[in-house]
C-alpha cells in the first residue's frame, strides 16, 4: 500500500507476493543507481537473481564451498562472539580475567553485562579461545 506520492506505508511483508517482488525490483534499481561500488554490486545480483532466478547465496557469491560449513551466518556469528569477548576482555582487565570469569571465576560488577551477553552468545571459553577471537575482533576492525 503506497501514499499519493508512491512511498510505501506499509511494511513489504504485508504486501501481496507480486508487489513484494515489484519492491525488490525498485530497491535493486535505487542500489543499482548508486555511486558506491559495493551498492551496485548487490542491485546487480539482485537484478540477477529476479531476472535468472536460482540459489541467491551462489548468485551473491557466498555460498559455502561444497562440504564446507563456513557459511555466512557461521561468520556473522563468529564476528559477533569475537565482538562480544572482546567487550568482555577489556571490561574484565584482559584476557585471563575474561576466560576465568566466563569459566565462572570473579568477575568485576563493571565486567558483568559483558560477561553476561558473551555467555548469552555462547562464546568459547578457554583462554586460547578468548585470544584468538580477541586477536581475530582487532585484525577485522584494522586495530592491528
Amino acid at each position: 500500500m503506497r501514499n499519493a506520492f508512491g512511498t510505501l506505508i506499509v511494511s513489504p511483508a504485508q504486501l501481496p507476493r507480486e508487489e513484494r517482488i515489484d519492491v525488490v525490483r525498485e530497491i535493486a534499481g535505487r542500489l543499482l543507481a548508486d555511486r558506491a561500488i559495493d551498492a551496485r554490486w548487490l542491485g546487480a545480483a539482485i537484478s540477477a537473481w529476479l531476472r535468472d532466478g536460482g540459489d541467491f547465496d551462489a548468485v551473491l557469491g557466498v555460498r559455502a564451498p561444497r562440504g564446507s560449513h563456513a557459511t555466512p551466518q557461521r561468520a556473522l556469528k563468529r564476528d559477533m562472539q569475537d565482538a562480544a569477548l572482546a567487550r568482555l576482555v577489556v571490561a574484565a582487565g584482559g584476557v585471563v580475567a575474561a576466560a576465568a570469569a566466563l569459566n565462572g571465576g570473579h568477575c568485576a560488577e563493571r565486567a558483568r553485562a559483558a560477561l553476561d551477553h558473551a555467555i548469552a552468545m555462547r562464546c568459547p571459553r578457554s583462554r586460547t579461545a578468548v585470544g584468538r577471537a580477541v586477536a581475530r575482533h582487532r585484525r577485522s576492525r584494522g586495530a592491528l
